[in-house]
């Protein structure tokens, strides 16, 4: 199991190295409320992706702290994506309502995005800089969310 763990990530850090840092994936999604989102709207923007689904007891409580933050993040340059990993429109649209989600909120009904961006488990942060480069992601939002997009 550990030579398949060490296989895998000298496959990424490899990827990394030989072709730089990595870039925004082009895809299109809908809205529960069937808006069509491209991503390719947010070039030239500073975005935060954050994989979820509503089964999963972390991503409650990350949704909990972007709604927290939400309100700072839209008054800024940075643009927050929720992207919903697998789950029918009426049940994720449910539970928005329940939580009273304010950012926008995309179905990746295939896990297609999800798996561009090699995301395996959630809750999962992409940050994309201005350029279209990825500059953070993890399991985790980090606290010092604006100093990674400035640097």
């Amino acid at each position: 199991m550990k030579k398949i763990y060490l296989t895998v990530f000298l496959l990424l850090t490899t990827n990394f190295l030989i072709f730089g840092a990595q870039k925004m994936v082009d895809f299109s999604l809908y809205t529960t409320d069937d808006e069509k989102i491209s991503s390719s709207e947010f070039k030239d923007k500073s975005l935060i992706l954050f994989f979820w689904t509503t089964w999963c007891p972390f991503c409650r409580r990350a949704i909990y702290k972007l709604n927290e933050i939400y309100p700072e993040l839209k008054n800024s340059d940075i643009q927050l994506l929720g992207i919903n990993v697998g789950e029918p429109k009426e049940k994720v649209k449910n539970f928005l309502k329940s939580y009273n989600v304010e950012f926008k909120v995309l179905l990746d009904k295939e896990g297609e995005v999800a798996s561009s961006y090699w995301v395996f488990g959630v809750p999962y942060y992409i940050f994309i800089n201005k350029k279209g480069d990825i500059v953070f992601e993890d399991n985790y939002f980090p606290s010092d969310y604006k100093k990674i997009f400035k640097d």
